[in-house]
């Protein structure tokens, strides 16, 4: 949190109060009514701190609960126009950055 703030040139307080929430003991970016992300910036379809993102974000769309399932990813590539655009990552690969995440419930 603390690089995002610094980022967008804030505090770090008044960042965790305008932008962060805890969830589950853990903070979080907090979302708009719709869902989307508080830094997603829908005109563009990108994400305003992309270049500091944190590790939650960093690892979409590779959250295991989107892994699931087929269904799982086929629902969200539909809703992410980002999906499916990149480079080919292997099951290893995305196991080896899943090790790194602290959210296993993601």
């Amino acid at each position: 949190m603390e690089a995002v703030a610094e980022f967008l040139g804030m505090e770090s307080e008044a960042f965790r109060k305008d932008f962060a929430i805890e969830r589950r003991g853990r903070m979080s970016l907090r979302e708009r009514p719709n869902w989307d992300c508080v830094m997603y910036q829908g005109e563009s379809a990108r994400c305003g701190i992309y270049s500091v993102r944190p590790l939650q974000c960093r690892l979409f769309p590779f959250w295991p609960s989107i892994l699931r399932t087929r269904q799982g990813w086929v629902e969200r590539l539909r809703e992410c126009p980002g999906m499916g655009k990149g480079r080919y990552w292997d099951p290893e690969e995305i196991a080896a950055l899943l090790l790194k995440s602290p959210f296993p419930d993601l």
